[in-house]
């Protein structure tokens, strides 16, 4: 484990490796998250104790070691049972070139003990295997077929980084996409994220009005802050672990 990192002078967070530098365990504060991987160092399963709840979700892959499945479960609310509860599954399908194709979000109900189909998503990529955008559609019960809701389109830079995300509403009375929020990020020279930003579209206005933004500051250790505009008194230290000595 590595020295943990001090934040409002509450809270430290201490982080367990393996062999292969794979994080096995993370303590923050009362909140603790446990890490498997398969011989390929892919997540396998993440068991999390957060805000006083247990979550564990559990990873699996086909031959060629994409994501298939995924599974996410809640614990029982009892004492004297470490039975988990069924609670979200997700399912990925590739095409022949092993690009992601599509995704499927399911809800488990207790009462007919069965998966419920909720949401998919359908992936355009590119040439490069970059994710240009997706159309997430809703399950709806009623005419018992997909409906859409809602699209995501991505703008690179020549780089290959993520330059721009734009979502969509689909508007069932107009036949058209509105534009509801863009989050666009900023890079130094080096490649290194400085500034993300993101906005939400007033319809009333006709723009677009901030409500988050983050900005990240490197030194030559490689250790970064970060400042967020709707927080005070925070700093995020990235990458973790921190060798060198800090004096705030």
């Amino acid at each position: 484990s590595v020295p943990g990192w001090v934040t409002n002078g509450e809270k430290k967070l201490e982080l367990e490796y393996d062999k292969n530098g794979m994080i096995l365990k993370e303590i923050y504060g009362s909140d603790t998250f446990t890490y498997s991987y398969n011989l390929q160092n892919s997540l396998i399963e993440k068991i999390s104790y957060y805000n006083y709840k247990y979550s564990r979700t559990v990873y699996n892959y086909d031959g060629n070691n994409r994501l298939v499945d995924s599974t996410i479960f809640k614990k029982e609310d009892n004492q004297f049972t470490d039975l988990w509860i069924n609670l979200i599954n997700y399912k990925y399908l590739y095409d022949l070139n092993g690009n992601l194709k599509e995704e499927y979000v399911s809800l488990w109900d207790e009462t007919t003990i069965n998966w419920v189909s909720t949401y998919k998503s359908i992936y355009d990529i590119d040439n490069k295997k970059k994710i240009t955008g997706f159309i997430t559609y809703k399950f709806d019960k009623h005419f018992n077929d997909w409906v859409i809701e809602s699209k995501d389109t991505n703008v690179y830079n020549i780089f290959g980084k993520i330059e721009k995300i734009t979502t969509f509403q689909y508007d069932d009375f107009k036949l058209e996409w509105i534009s509801t929020q863009m989050e666009t990020f900023t890079y130094d020279l080096l490649g290194n994220e400085i500034r993300y930003l993101r906005q939400v579209y007033d319809l009333f206005s006709g723009s677009w009005v901030n409500s988050y933004k983050r900005e990240c500051y490197y030194s030559l250790h490689q250790i970064v802050s970060s400042n967020l505009d709707e927080f005070n008194n925070k700093i995020v230290v990235y990458p973790n672990p921190v060798c060198d000595f800090i004096t705030l």
